[in-house]
């Protein structure tokens, strides 16, 4: 276990960031979330359907290592790539930080969940101790004692994924979460994305866990389950 030698910003920021105990829900995020906590592994995936509670287990496991002193950093990363057909990111309004919001609102959506509030979300991003990452400004950084969330990795190419997970310095974990069903990247056939890229790559290595989750390990809804299979059947 990594040793707790940044707890030095928690008196400032102890207001809000009250973090609520989860209870996992079924085998597959029991496995997910001991194998994030562990030190065995530094790089973690979890590949699976929407509402599996894949990015809560994560974000959740962020901001307990960062609080209990494991972390020196959370950093969030997220590929810049909207839902097929929607508008292209440089037809948003505003600064660039307006341009990304929209990507790191799911985030928010699971610290709010874990009862995570706002203000102590802007004093982490203030104090450089939570950073929201595009995938394209990952290249060329390094990252040590930090936890890093690679989200929607499936709409990475196999060249981001690899700039990703060559970031991962010392005393540092990377999960990185997906789901194969939800590609909004424009790909020709046969082109495997970066998530399946690496996953079919790594299963083998030591240092790596992939945790497979199925509809059947759907918690978000009761009917999810049912209505996703009803939609995506061909």
């Amino acid at each position: 276990m990594r040793s707790c030698k940044y707890l030095d910003y928690r008196d400032k920021f102890d207001i809000g960031g009250e973090l609520q105990k989860i209870t996992t829900k079924n085998a597959a995020q029991r496995y997910f979330l001991k194998a994030i906590e562990s030190s065995e592994y530094d790089y973690v995936f979890g590949i699976g359907p929407c509402g599996t509670g894949k990015s809560l287990l994560a974000i959740y496991s962020a901001i307990k290592g960062l609080q209990e002193g494991r972390y020196k950093r959370i950093v969030f990363v997220r590929a810049n790539v909207f839902v097929k057909d929607e508008m292209d990111i440089g037809a948003i309004p505003g600064t660039l930080e307006d341009k990304y919001a929209p990507h790191f609102a799911p985030m928010l959506d699971n610290l709010r969940e874990l009862g995570i509030t706002k203000a102590y979300v802007a004093n982490l991003i203030e104090a450089d101790l939570l950073e929201l990452l595009p995938v394209q400004w990952t290249r060329g950084r390094s990252f040590n004692d930090t936890i890093v969330i690679l989200d929607e990795a499936q709409n990475c190419t196999p060249s981001q994924l690899i700039t990703v997970v060559s970031r991962l310095g010392r005393d540092s974990k990377l999960i990185v979460i997906g789901d194969p069903d939800q590609i909004d990247r424009n790909m020709n056939e046969g082109e495997q994305n970066g998530l399946q890229f690496a996953a079919s790559r790594l299963e083998k290595v030591s240092g790596v866990y992939i945790q497979y989750f199925t509809r059947a390990d759907i918690v978000r809804n009761k009917n999810l389950s049912e209505v996703i299979t009803l939609l995506q059947t061909r």
